[in-house]
């Protein structure tokens, strides 16, 4: 089954990508994200964290779960890889999504990379609750959707975590998201609150994709 990774990293020195000091491993970084995609034969994105820069994410299409874990990762090319990034960079977390089919459009999956911020939000809801949250938010979502303007947004759970839930949304700044917690579209779609645990909201510029 078709995945999308969505992996955070952190700069050791806790520096944005694009900091001066970190020019070289920009250069490691990028080159790496060109070998995956060119393994994939699918674009593979970077973005950096707008809250704490020194963070990282990477988002690529992989034909399995099993492409991505099993074939790539052990890999020599993607241990080379490693190595060089190794002094710089950490893996803090690594999953597998099934994005909504209705939103994905072709490689890039809908997700909102042209908008100045993407937000990731990350849901955490019991699994007997999924059925109710994913309603929910099918019955709401307009909302988000056409907010102040038509906006992209792209959604799916987590194949390796069975109860979270992802869901990417385009802003022309974090402000503008935080806005639409005060908006009369809010209080419907914030029924997807009475039926998770948690969430985890964080936002992200585009660097480039590969």
């Amino acid at each position: 089954m078709p995945v999308t990774e969505l992996a955070c990293l952190h700069l050791k020195n806790n520096l944005p990508l694009t900091h001066p000091t970190n020019a070289s491993l920009y250069t490691a970084l990028r080159a790496g994200i060109t070998a995956q995609a060119e393994y994939t034969n699918a674009k593979t994105s970077l973005l950096s964290q707008i809250e704490e820069p020194s963070y990282i994410y990477i988002v690529g299409r992989w034909a399995s779960v099993a492409q991505h874990m099993e074939e790539w990762v052990p890999s020599s090319k993607n241990q080379e890889i490693m190595a060089a990034l190794g002094d710089g960079i950490e893996v803090v977390w690594v999953q597998h999504l099934a994005l909504d089919d209705s939103q994905t459009r072709g490689q890039d999956e809908g997700i909102p990379y042209s908008d100045a911020v993407v937000g990731i939000g990350r849901y955490f809801v019991a699994s007997e609750n999924k059925d109710g949250f994913e309603r929910d938010f099918t019955e709401t979502r307009h909302h988000l959707e056409t907010f102040k303007r038509q906006r992209d947004i792209a959604w799916g759970w987590s194949v390796d975590r069975d109860e979270e839930f992802v869901l990417f949304s385009g802003w022309e700044a974090v402000d503008e998201h935080f806005s639409f917690a005060d908006s009369e579209g809010f209080k419907e779609f914030s029924r997807i609150r009475d039926v998770m645990l948690s969430a985890e909201i964080k936002h992200a510029r585009w660097e480039f994709t590969l």
